[in-house]
């Protein structure tokens, strides 16, 4: 279920992925969208939230970022 574009006050947030930039546009159920997915809903998310934006990563850029930082903690000797 997507997130009611008509009913968005002034306080809330749509999430951006920092990495791969999709938006999560279902927070109960943890969807994203891309830009190629749906290039036109993908305009409207933003431009209805305009400056409203929070960034962080999208559950898969987060596992590949988590995964990184383990491997170079191996590297220069740190513990997990």
């Amino acid at each position: 279920m997507e997130k009611k574009l008509e009913n968005i006050g002034e306080k809330d947030l749509l999430a951006v992925c920092s990495n791969c930039r999709k938006i999560r546009v279902d927070d109960d159920e943890d969807v994203y969208l891309s830009k190629e997915d749906n290039q036109e809903l993908y305009d409207k998310y933003i431009k209805v939230y305009e400056g409203n934006l929070t960034y962080g990563y999208c559950p898969p850029c987060f596992r590949k970022a988590r995964e990184e930082m383990r491997i170079k903690r191996l590297t220069i000797g740190l513990s997990q």
